[in-house]
């Protein structure tokens, strides 16, 4: 199933295109980088299908964030840079993901306060975090985690 979202009222995400990225990644257990109990909120006001539409959307609009920060990194865009890592931090919030959140956090006080060298290394980070999630992440791995969460 394709399922097509409008992401800041602006671009089309095609979330089946994001899954099959995924599928080629090294598998990482979803444990290792999610904290399954920031999603108990949405388990108890949502359906199945509905939480399953919102981690698959907030995952493809972090990863479209991460690879923005990278680009604005290349021109030394730090303001830019602050309005992603800051979106960032509030989307991986919304999944669990808190090493990811963590991270923009850093970033977006590191780039409010004039960036400096550790910038890059924060991106490469955070980076690195989201191809985690990424991978832990799949479509298989997202119905496990809605087992779990449903189960409880």
């Amino acid at each position: 199933m394709t399922i097509r979202v409008l992401v800041d009222g602006v671009k089309m995400t095609d979330i089946q295109n994001s899954e099959q990225d995924t599928a080629e990644q090294e598998e990482v257990p979803f444990d290792s980088v999610i904290d399954i109990s920031a999603l108990e909120p949405l388990a108890a006001a949502l359906d199945r299908d509905q939480i399953s539409t919102i981690v698959s959307t907030c995952l493809e609009d972090a990863t479209q964030r991460v690879k923005a920060i990278v680009e604005a990194l290349k021109n030394d865009d730090l303001e830019l840079i602050v309005s992603h890592a800051h979106d960032i931090k509030s989307t991986a919030g919304q999944i669990g993901a808190v090493g990811m959140q963590n991270l923009a956090l850093q970033l977006e006080q590191l780039c409010k306060q004039g960036g400096g060298d550790e910038v890059s290394g924060l991106t490469s980070s955070l980076q690195s975090e989201s191809d985690k999630v990424t991978a832990a992440l799949t479509k298989e791995q997202i119905q496990s985690l809605l087992d779990r969460l449903l189960a409880a």
